[in-house]
C-alpha cells in the first residue's frame, strides 16, 4: 500500500478480451463492450455493503458468477448482502466474460488467489507471541497484518463467547497500546477501522445490552467503551466508523435513559462518563455532524454539563462546544469550577512531556477553551482564572498548531471590550504577539496580527456585524483588484456586489468567525483568510438547486493559466477533458500525468478541500509573479476558486501532499481532501486571489 494517495482498487467484469482490447488508463473510461466495475461502495450506482477505498494490506475481495447468472460479492471471506443479476446490468452474452482489476490510489499490487482460497485463521497462540515485550512492530505493513489477525479471531469468538471476546479486546487491543507512540496508535486505529472493528464492537455491545446486566456485563461493556474512547482519540477514521456503525446513536440513547439516575449507581455513572468521552472524540469528525444533529445531541448532553462530577461536566461542555449552532451559544455557559478544572488540566498537560493530561492533549484543551470562549461569560472567567499566562507559555513553544490555536483563543477572549484590559494586564502579551507577527509560519503570523488588531485597535463600535463587502478603503482589496484586472478577464463573468476581502483588517472589522457551517447535512469550511474573493455570476440552476443553502463550500487551487479556460467552460474539468478551442486539459508540470505516473494513481478526478490552506498550497495553487503599477512592488500571486459542491457527489480522503503535521487547526489531515468525478456536481461562485 502507498499511504500518500487516496482510493485503492476497482474490481469487476468485462466482455472485452484482454487479447484484443486497448488498455485504457482506467477501466472507468471504457466505452466499448460491456464493463461493470465495483468502484468504492457501488457498482452501476447500486450500493454495496463495503467500500473498496477502505481496503488495506491483506484484504481479500472477490466476485463470483453463480449458475443463475448472478454476481455475488465477497469482502474478506464475508458474502455481501447485495447480489446483482446480469440482466439488471444489461449483459446479454455471458459466455465470454472476463474478470478485471483496476489498481490505483494507495494500492501498489494485488495477488490473484485460486478459487476456493481460504486464509489460515490465526490462533490465540499467535496473539500471545505477538504481544510479548518487544514484539510490537513499528512497520506499517506488519501493524496492518497484526490488526487483521486480531479481528479475524475476535469476529469468530464474539459470536460464541462474548466475555471471551471482551477479554481479547482488553488483552490484545488495549494492553499493547501502553508501548505505542501517538503515530503508531494512529496507524493502529486506522486499520482497526478498515477491518470493521466498530461493527464488531456494536455487535458485542448489543449482546451485552440484551443480557441480565450482571456486574460482569457492566465490566465487559466498560472494556468496549474504553477501546472506543482510546482509538477514537487516536484515529479520525475510527471516529467516522463509530458513527457509521450506530454506536453513537446507542450512546446518545443511554444519555437520555440515565440523565436523571446516573448518580444513583456507580455502573450508570461509569457508563455515562465513558460514553461522553467517545462522543467528545467523535464530535470532531465532520462526517459525524449529521448524526449529532439528527439525534438532538445538544439537549441530551446539556443535563451533564452541570454534573457534580466536574470531570464529567467539563467533558460534556467540551463536546457541546464542537456541535452547538451559532445561535445556541448560551448552552456553553460554564461554571467557575469547570473553567478552573480545564485550566488546571491545561497546566498539567504543559508539565507533561507528552503534552497530555487525563487523556486530553494540550491542543484539544486550547481548542476547547477557544470554543467555550464564544460565550461572553466564559470569556471573562477563562481570563480572570489565569488562562493568559498558559496561552503565552504555549505561544513560546515551537509547536505550530498549538501556537496558532493559542493565539486564536486569545483573540476570541479579546472580542469582549471589557475583557481586553484584563488580558493586557498579563505581562508580555503585546511583545509576544508582536514577535509572532514575524514568524516564518504564515498561519501563526496571520493569527498574531489578528489578535493584535483586536487588542490594540478595535473599539466596541468597530466590531460590527458582517456586511456584504469589505471597506472601500482597503489597500489589499485594491491591490488584488489590480491583479485581477491585469489577467484580462471579462467583467461579464463577475458579480461585483458580492466581492469580499478576507485580509485581517477586513475580517476583524466585519466581526467574522474563522469557520462557518453550510449545506445539508451541514459541514464546516474555513474562510479564506488572507485572500480576496471576486464573486462570479452563477447559472440559473444554482437557484433551482438551492446550492447556497443545501450544498457544501469548498476550494480548488489552480494555476493562473487555467483561470480563463475554466471560466470559459463554466466548470472544473477533469484532466483529459477537451475544452473550448480544442485544448486538452492535463496535469500541470510537477504533477503526475498519463505519461508519467505510478500505474496505481488515478489522475482523472477533481480535487477540492474545505480549507484554503490546503487547496491554496503550492502543490495546487502554483504561484506566479505580479508587478503592481501602483506600489511598484513584485508580489507572489496565487489563485483558487470557491465553489459549492453537492454533498452526495464526493468522497473524503486524507491529504496527499505528504504533510507531516496538521495543516488546518479545524480539520484533521484525514478529512482535508475531497474528490469527485461527477460532472455537474460543482458550481463555481468565486475567484480567489492571494498576494504576498
Amino acid at each position: 500500500m502507498v499511504t500518500k494517495w487516496s482510493g485503492s482498487i476497482d474490481i469487476g467484469i468485462t466482455s472485452l478480451s484482454p487479447e484484443t482490447m486497448t488498455f485504457p488508463s482506467t477501466m472507468t473510461d471504457i466505452l466499448d463492450g460491456s464493463t461493470h466495475m465495483w468502484s468504492g461502495s457501488s457498482i452501476n450506482n447500486i450500493q454495496l455493503d463495503r467500500d473498496l477505498d477502505d481496503c488495506t494490506v491483506g484484504d481479500t475481495i472477490g466476485i463470483m458468477l453463480s449458475d443463475t447468472d448472478t454476481l455475488v460479492f465477497y469482502y474478506n471471506g464475508d458474502k455481501l448482502s447485495v447480489s446483482i443479476n446480469l440482466k439488471d446490468l444489461h449483459v446479454r452474452n455471458t459466455d465470454h466474460l472476463y474478470g478485471v482489476v483496476d489498481i490505483y490510489g494507495r494500492c501498489r499490487e494485488v495477488s490473484i488467489c485460486e478459487r476456493g482460497f481460504t486464509e489460515k485463521r490465526p490462533s490465540i497462540g499467535d496473539f500471545e507471541l505477538m504481544t510479548q515485550p518487544g514484539s510490537i512492530t513499528e512497520n506499517r505493513d506488519d501493524i496492518m497484518q497484526q490488526t487483521r489477525m486480531i479481528l479475524l479471531v475476535l469476529k469468530e469468538i464474539a459470536v460464541i463467547d462474548i466475555y471471551g471476546a471482551c477479554h481479547l479486546v482488553q488483552k490484545f487491543l488495549l494492553l499493547p497500546t501502553i508501548v505505542l507512540n501517538d503515530q503508531l496508535k494512529h496507524i493502529f486505529g486506522d486499520h482497526l477501522a478498515s477491518h470493521g472493528t466498530a461493527e464488531v464492537f456494536k455487535y458485542m455491545l448489543d449482546e451485552l445490552q440484551n443480557r441480565e446486566q450482571t456486574q460482569t456485563d457492566w465490566d465487559a461493556t466498560r472494556v468496549i467503551h474504553v477501546a472506543c474512547g482510546y482509538y477514537s482519540d487516536a484515529s479520525m477514521k475510527f471516529c467516522r466508523h463509530i458513527g457509521q456503525s450506530g454506536i453513537l446513536k446507542d450512546m446518545l440513547d443511554d444519555l437520555q435513559r440515565y440523565q436523571t439516575s446516573y448518580m444513583d449507581h456507580e455502573n450508570f455513572h461509569t457508563l455515562i462518563a465513558s460514553e461522553i468521552i467517545v462522543l467528545h472524540n467523535c464530535s470532531k469528525a465532520a462526517d459525524n455532524k449529521h448524526i449529532y444533529d439528527e439525534q438532538d445531541t445538544v439537549n441530551r448532553i446539556i443535563p451533564f454539563t452541570t454534573a457534580e462530577d466536574v470531570n464529567l461536566a467539563a467533558t460534556a461542555l467540551l463536546t457541546l462546544s464542537y456541535i452547538v449552532q451559532p445561535g445556541d451559544l448560551s448552552y456553553l455557559d460554564a461554571s467557575q469550577s469547570v473553567v478552573c478544572f480545564l485550566l488546571q488540566r491545561l497546566q498539567n498537560s504543559l508539565d507533561d512531556p507528552r503534552l497530555r493530561s487525563d487523556g486530553f492533549t494540550t491542543l484539544e484543551l486550547v481548542v476547547g477553551l477557544g470554543n467555550l470562549a464564544q460565550h461572553d461569560n466564559n470569556k471573562i472567567s477563562i481570563t480572570t482564572k489565569g488562562a493568559v499566562p498558559l496561552l503565552l507559555n504555549i505561544m513560546e513553544r515551537e509547536l505550530p498548531l498549538e501556537q496558532e490555536c493559542a493565539i486564536n483563543t486569545l483573540g476570541t477572549l479579546s472580542k469582549l471590550e471589557s475583557n481586553r484590559k484584563n488580558i493586557l494586564k498579563a505581562p508580555g502579551v503585546i511583545p509576544q504577539l508582536s514577535k509572532l507577527t514575524e514568524h516564518h509560519n504564515a498561519a501563526i503570523n496571520a493569527a498574531a496580527n489578528r489578535a493584535l488588531l483586536l487588542l490594540t485597535k478595535a473599539t466596541s463600535t468597530e466590531v460590527k456585524k458582517p456586511v456584504n463587502s469589505s471597506p472601500h478603503g482597503c489597500d489589499y482589496r485594491a491591490l488584488c483588484k489590480r491583479f485581477k484586472e491585469s489577467i484580462g478577464l471579462s467583467d461579464a463573468y463577475f458579480e461585483e456586489a458580492y466581492n469580499m476581502c478576507y485580509c485581517n483588517n477586513c475580517h476583524i472589522v466585519r466581526g467574522d468567525e474563522l469557520y462557518y457551517l453550510r449545506g445539508e447535512p451541514p459541514k464546516y469550511y474555513g474562510l479564506p483568510i488572507g485572500w480576496c474573493r471576486f464573486a462570479l455570476k452563477v447559472p440559473a440552476r444554482a437557484s433551482a438547486l438551492q446550492v447556497f443553502r443545501k450544498w457544501h463550500v469548498a476550494f480548488h487551487g489552480t494555476v493562473l493559466g487555467a483561470v480563463a479556460p475554466i471560466l470559459e467552460c463554466g466548470d472544473l474539468c477533469l484532466p483529459g477533458d477537451e475544452v473550448m478551442g480544442g485544448k486538452k486539459l492535463g496535469e500541470r508540470e510537477g504533477h503526475f500525468n498519463e505519461d508519467f505516473k505510478p500505474e496505481y494513481f488515478d489522475t482523472k478526478q477533481v480535487f477540492l478541500s474545505p480549507s484554503i490552506r490546503y487547496a491554496g498550497c503550492g502543490a495546487y495553487a502554483g504561484p506566479s509573479q505580479f508587478k503592481d503599477s501602483v506600489t511598484r512592488k513584485t508580489y507572489e500571486a496565487r489563485v483558487a476558486f470557491q465553489v459549492c459542491i453537492n454533498p452526495d457527489s464526493y468522497k473524503v480522503h486524507p491529504q496527499t501532499i505528504g504533510a507531516e503535521s496538521e495543516i488546518d487547526s479545524k480539520f484533521n489531515n484525514q478529512e482535508l481532501e475531497w474528490f469527485t468525478k461527477q460532472r455537474g456536481s460543482i458550481i463555481i461562485n468565486g475567484l480567489l486571489v492571494n498576494l504576498q
